[in-house]
C-alpha cells in the first residue's frame, strides 16, 4: 500500500488521476469495488468550511481508489450541504458553544443533540465517522458509536500544546476510539502519536482559501484605489471580525464600539498629512465588519449608531471570494481569536487579535494556558510572533484603539506582519511523499480513506487469524 500511495501521489499531483484509476486500478481497486458511506459532524462555521472541501476531495479520492462515496449524512452548515451533505440532522449552531461557563449553561440542549446524533450514526452504520473540531461534542459522539467496523477520523487536533496537561488529556482520543487525527499544524502529529493515536499533518484550509480567492482580493484592492483616485479623497479602512459565535458578538461588539469611539477622538493626530499634491489633507476613517449571514441583521442595526461610519459584509465561512474582497479593501483589522486570524494574515492584512469571554472562562484560561498566543500566525511562527494580541482583561477600549492605530499607521509594525505571510503559508502546507505541495483538503481526504483501509485490513487479518485458530 505504501508503494501504491507513492505512485498515486505522483500521478494525482500532476493531474493524472484518470491514469491512476484506469491503468493501475490500485491494489485496493483489485480487491473489488465497494461503496463508502460517510457520517460527518461539524459544529461551527470554520468546521463547515473544512468539511465542505474535505467532502469534495473525499469523493474524488474515493473514486480514484475505486471505492466511491454513496451517502453522506450528518450535521453541518450551508457549505457542507452544497458539497453533498444530504441534510443536517439539526442546526449546526446547536452544538456551537465554547467556554466553561457558556457550555454549562447549554448542557441540557447539548445532551439532547448528542443523543440525537449518536442514534443517527448507529442507525446509519457508516464506514467512516468524520468529526471536525468541536472536540467536546465530537469525542463524545465518537465514543458512543458502537459499530466496530466504522473508522473514526477527527479533523483538527486537540490543542495539546496550548494547555498545561494537554498531552495527558489526549487520552480522550483513545477513550473515544478515534482511529486517526488529521492535524492542521505541522508540530501536532508528534504529540498525538505519543499519546497512542495515529495522526497526519494535512495542512490548514487557509492555504486553499488564499489560492482560490487571489483574483477577488486583487480586484477589490484595485477597485478601492481606482475609486479613491477618481474621488480624490482618501479613506482608511479598519476591518472588524467580531467572531462567529453568538456569545462572541455579545462580548465583542460593545468593546469594539468603545474602541472605535476612542480612535475617532484621536484620529486627527494619528492620521498623518496626505502626500504632497493632495492639498495636505488626511484620510477619513471607516470601519467595515465581516460577519456570518445569520448575524448580519443584528450587526447592521448596531452600526446605525456606530461612532464612526461603518458598513457590514456578510459571508459564510466557506465563501472565500467575499472574504477575500473584504480583506482586499481593508488596511488593517481587529480580529476575534480563531480561524479568522489566519485568514486575515494569509491575505496580508495587518491585524490585532482580540478575545473576551465569560470571567470564569478567562480565569481558567489564565491558570491553564501553556502558550501565551491565541492567534494562529503567532502559534505557527512562535519565534516571530508578529501579531499583537489583547486577550481577556488586557482587551480594553483604550488598548484596542492604540493597537489599531499602530497597525493602521506604523509602517514598521505593518511590514513585520506582511513579510511573515509567506513563511506562515509555507508552514501550513502539507507535502506528498515526493515533497510536492498538496491541497489540505486532499490530504485530509487521504487520511480519512487510509483510516478506512486500515480498519478493513485489520478486520480481514482478524478474520484470517480466527480461521487459522479454528483449523488448528
Amino acid at each position: 500500500f505504501q508503494a501504491e500511495d507513492g505512485i498515486r501521489d505522483c500521478l494525482l499531483s500532476r493531474g493524472l488521476g484518470d491514469v491512476y484509476k484506469r491503468q493501475l486500478g490500485g491494489v485496493r481497486g483489485r480487491l473489488g469495488s465497494r461503496r463508502l458511506s460517510v457520517w460527518v459532524f461539524a459544529g461551527e462555521p470554520s468546521g463547515d468550511a473544512i468539511g465542505a472541501r474535505a467532502l469534495r476531495a473525499l469523493r474524488l479520492e474515493a473514486e480514484a481508489r475505486n471505492d466511491p462515496v454513496t451517502s453522506v449524512e450528518g450535521v453541518g452548515g450551508p457549505a457542507m450541504l452544497a458539497a453533498g451533505l444530504r441534510a443536517s440532522l439539526f442546526p449546526m449552531e446547536d452544538a456551537s458553544v465554547m467556554g466553561v461557563a457558556e457550555v454549562a449553561a447549554s448542557l441540557p440542549s447539548l445532551r439532547k443533540r448528542l443523543a440525537q446524533a449518536v442514534a443517527a450514526v448507529n442507525a446509519a452504520q457508516p464506514d467512516v465517522l468524520l468529526t471536525i473540531d468541536s472536540k467536546g461534542f465530537s469525542f463524545r459522539l465518537a465514543k458512543a458509536v458502537t459499530r466496530a467496523s466504522c473508522a473514526k477520523v477527527h479533523v483538527v487536533s486537540p490543542s495539546w500544546w496550548a494547555w498545561r496537561g494537554g498531552e495527558r488529556n489526549l487520552r480522550t482520543l483513545r477513550d473515544a476510539g478515534v482511529d486517526a487525527v488529521a492535524c492542521l499544524l505541522p508540530f501536532e502529529p508528534e504529540g498525538v502519536r505519543r499519546a497512542g493515536t495515529h495522526a497526519a499533518f494535512v495542512g490548514h484550509p487557509v492555504v486553499e482559501d488564499v489560492r482560490e480567492s487571489a483574483g477577488a482580493f486583487r480586484e477589490a484592492r484595485e477597485a478601492r484605489r481606482a475609486a479613491e483616485a477618481k474621488a480624490k479623497t482618501k479613506t482608511t479602512v479598519l476591518g472588524v471580525l467580531p467572531g462567529s459565535r453568538d456569545q462572541e458578538l455579545d462580548r465583542h461588539l460593545p468593546l469594539f464600539r468603545e474602541a472605535c469611539a476612542a480612535l475617532r477622538e484621536s484620529w486627527a493626530s494619528i492620521d498623518p498629512a496626505a502626500p504632497a499634491g493632495d492639498a495636505g489633507e488626511g484620510s477619513s476613517l471607516r470601519v467595515d465588519f465581516l460577519v456570518l449571514p445569520r448575524h448580519e441583521r443584528a450587526v447592521r442595526r448596531e452600526l446605525e449608531t456606530w461612532p464612526v461610519p461603518a458598513t457590514a459584509t456578510a459571508a459564510s465561512a466557506g465563501d472565500c471570494e467575499t472574504r477575500a474582497s473584504f480583506f482586499g479593501a481593508a488596511d488593517a483589522a481587529l480580529v476575534a481569536a480563531g480561524t479568522a486570524t489566519a485568514q486575515a494574515f494569509a491575505h496580508g492584512v495587518p491585524q490585532v487579535t482580540v478575545y473576551r469571554a465569560h470571567f470564569a472562562t478567562e480565569l481558567i484560561a489564565r491558570a491553564l494556558a501553556k502558550t501565551p498566543h491565541a492567534s494562529l500566525p503567532n502559534v505557527a511562527l512562535p519565534n516571530v510572533a508578529p501579531v499583537p494580541e489583547l486577550l481577556g482583561r488586557r482587551a480594553t477600549p483604550a488598548a484596542l484603539a492604540d493597537a489599531a492605530a499602530r497597525v493602521l499607521r506604523d509602517e514598521r509594525a505593518r511590514r513585520a506582519q506582511i513579510e511573515a505571510r509567506d513563511a506562515f503559508l509555507d508552514a501550513l502546507t502539507p507535502r506528498d511523499v515526493f515533497g510536492a505541495k498538496v491541497a489540505p483538503s486532499l490530504a485530509a481526504a487521504r487520511a480519512a480513506l487510509d483510516a478506512v483501509e486500515a480498519k478493513r485490513f485489520s478486520r480481514r487479518e482478524n478474520a484470517r487469524r480466527r480461521e487459522r485458530s479454528d483449523d488448528a
